[in-house]
């Protein structure tokens, strides 16, 4: 189990991240989890990839109202949902890239009428029930030069950041910090979930790549998705 790192040094760029437990079952129609079906406004067809025209997997299905407050305090409320085509059009249309064709990454109203959806693509469900909370630090790339000494020692004897399925906290970047851009203002986007290989989802993202969920803080409807890998 991943322990939580000591209270010393205080100063360190600490950040909460929070842990998904799951269990196996699709749980409420708007509730949050990662795989399984996902929650379908009404009068709205399913989310398809832009390459082979397919419906889309859902990779994770996030809402607000079971996330915890020092989240929901910057998404705002919604539904957010993620999809992805599992054929090889990823290769076709650079699906590692924010804003690719093969996927989509949306923001649903808490209260709009609709459904489970009943067709379309799965994978086994994992309800998210609760959530555990972790103290996280950054990414090599992300690092102060007055912390590199202090830095180097936390994350190697912690294993941070934390790799896995979180929800905030540092991102796990593969390659180097990637963060998405909104289309509206240009601002680095705040991540708001991960996933990784082989994990909760039993798929890799490339080479035991890692993926991200994205979200403007400005403007909480422009949502992107990217991954990245070795």
């Amino acid at each position: 189990m991943v322990e939580d790192l000591p209270v010393e040094p205080e100063h360190l760029p600490r950040r909460p991240a929070w842990l998904p437990e799951t269990i196996d079952r699709a749980g409420e129609p708007r509730g949050s989890r990662i795989g399984g079906h996902a929650f379908i406004p009404a009068g709205e067809d399913h989310p398809a990839c832009g390459v082979c025209g397919k419906p889309l997997h859902l990779v994770v299905q996030l809402n607000s109202a079971e996330l915890p407050t020092a989240v929901s305090a910057w998404t705002g409320p919604g539904i957010f949902q993620m999809f992805y085509c599992l054929s090889e059009c990823e290769l076709e249309a650079d699906g590692w890239a924010p804003y690719s064709r093969v996927h989509c990454a949306r923001r649903v109203d808490l209260d709009a009428p609709g459904q489970l959806a009943t067709t379309g693509p799965s994978v086994p469900a994992k309800a998210i029930v609760a959530w555990r909370e972790l103290d996280d630090l950054p990414h090599r790339e992300e690092w102060t030069a007055a912390m590199v000494d202090e830095l180097q020692t936390a994350c190697e004897l912690a294993e941070r950041p934390l790799a896995g399925d979180k929800l905030a906290g540092w991102p796990y970047w593969v390659q180097g910090p990637e963060y998405p851009q909104c289309k509206l203002c240009g601002a680095a986007m705040r991540v708001l979930f991960q996933v990784d290989s082989e994990h909760n989802l039993a798929w890799m993202w490339g080479d035991a790549g890692c993926a991200h969920l994205s979200v403007c803080e400005k403007h909480r409807d422009q949502l992107a998705f990217g991954w990245a890998c070795c």
